[in-house]
Formats: structure tokens, C-alpha cells, sequence
């Protein structure tokens, strides 16, 4: 397991359920939440307090353990059974877009016009 610190970029509250082929999680923002490593992405769904729903997702890497692990041949065989040699970033800030404008009230005339007069 690795953690990894996450935080909405609009610094507010949420919830997230985070998925890889390793596993599912279940956390609230802001948080520090350990997941299993895995070869491919971290998916990410997400819920901000203010009910902006957001979705992504985290790439992983390969680890300098994996270079040290290539000259002992079983150690690397077993790290890519078990992805041990991926890497998520150790922390991650989640991009919650601005919420759209308000349309601009519609323009209030100056004067009133009564029926019948001109």
C-alpha cells in the first residue's frame, strides 16, 4: 500500500472513490488515503461538498527500485508480479473547475412606459 495525500484545488470538502485493477477505496477530501500499487491509471470520482461532480485519473510510474531490483533477477520478477516497482505520486491536488457565471440579470429599462401615453 502507498498513500497519497489528496485535496480539491478549490480547497473545499468532498468525498472520492478511487479504483485500480489492484482494488477500490473509499475516502473523504481532504485526506490521506493508502491504495495498492498498480501498473495502470488510479481512477478517480469525485463529489465536492457543493455537489461538482469531478473525474480523472492518476498515472503511475516506475520507481528507482526497479533499476536496483534488474541486477538481482528474482527480486525483479516478484516486483512485477506485484507492481511494487509502480509509483503513484505521494500527493495530488484534484482540479475542481470554477463554477460557471451567473448569467447577467437582464437590463432594467429607465423609464416606465404607461399604456396610452406618447
Amino acid at each position: 500500500m502507498t498513500p497519497i495525500s489528496l485535496s480539491f484545488s478549490n480547497g473545499g470538502y468532498g468525498s472520492c472513490d478511487l479504483s485500480n485493477k489492484r482494488g477500490a477505496w473509499q475516502t473523504s477530501v481532504p485526506a490521506v488515503v493508502s491504495v495498492r500499487r498498480s501498473d495502470d491509471v488510479l481512477q478517480y470520482r469525485c463529489r465536492t461538498d457543493e455537489g461538482q461532480e469531478v473525474t480523472g485519473a492518476l498515472q503511475s510510474t516506475m520507481g528507482g527500485k526497479i533499476v536496483a531490483s534488474a541486477v538481482f533477477l528474482d527480486f525483479g520478477i516478484v516486483d512485477a508480479i506485484t507492481d511494487k516497482h509502480r509509483e503513484y505520486p505521494d500527493s495530488y491536488v484534484i482540479p475542481v473547475p470554477r463554477p460557471d457565471v451567473a448569467p447577467a440579470a437582464p437590463p432594467v429599462a429607465d423609464e416606465a412606459v404607461e399604456p396610452g401615453a406618447a
